[in-house]
């Protein structure tokens, strides 16, 4: 017991960089499980974040089978993404009107260095399902002109201005979401597993849309 103790202590007196590990995590996918894996993407930068992999119960299905209940923040408001079948959370950000919210679900993302990587890069699944629970944003991907105009009339940051226009394409704008996540090793697995491809534009700020506090959330769900 002492000597237990000794070895909790030791490790809690290194320094943080000597508890943390870059070595490449291993992700599998299980058997008789579906596996539904959330990235979240920088929408100014286009970085990748994070990612996280989380194992459901068997569902098969054609679709993504996710739920979403939106709280428009009067002055907090928070959007949640739920596995309809096991009622499982997968996905939670609160939305502040005055200030910035977070992501609260996971709880932990795995850095990027993390992942594996594999040898070529894997083509985006050709369809995808865009989720606009607030009304904002809704149709953009549809038409994202619909932004440029928006961004043009509210702010006079032509950095933006100018990544809208580059992006205004549907088939490019797919594109990019889909590039940081492209040689991950994970997504090699679930893109050949046949997955669905979902996205969602995160917002945890309205009151003054701050897209440099806006982030890309992408779901590959396989059943």
């Amino acid at each position: 017991m002492k000597r237990l103790l000794f070895l909790c202590c030791w490790w809690l007196s290194l320094p943080l960089a000597a508890q943390t590990t870059t070595s490449p995590a291993k992700l599998t996918l299980k058997g008789k499980q579906s596996h539904l894996a959330v990235f979240v993407v920088d929408f100014i930068t286009n970085r990748l974040e994070g990612g996280h992999l989380q194992h459901l119960p068997k569902a098969p299905t054609d679709s993504l089978q996710l739920l979403t209940d939106y709280k428009a923040p009067a002055d907090f408001g928070a959007i949640t993404f739920q596995h309809q079948p096991s009622e499982q959370l997968v996905f939670k950000g609160t939305i502040l009107w005055n200030g910035t919210g977070e992501i609260q679900h996971p709880v932990r993302f795995l850095p990027p260095e993390r992942f594996k990587t594999a040898s070529r890069k894997i083509e985006k699944p050709l369809s995808y399902q865009y989720y606009a629970p607030d009304d904002v944003l809704e149709g953009l991907l549809k038409t994202p002109e619909r932004l440029v105009e928006q961004v043009t009339a509210s702010t006079t940051n032509k950095h933006y201005i100018a990544i809208f226009r580059q992006i205004n394409a549907v088939d490019d704008f797919y594109g990019r979401i889909w590039q940081p996540i492209s040689q991950l090793q994970i997504v090699k697995q679930l893109v050949k597993k046949k997955c669905r491809v979902g996205l969602y534009l995160y917002t945890p700020t309205v009151g003054l849309l701050d897209l440099a506090k806006a982030k890309w959330v992408i779901f590959l769900y396989v059943d």
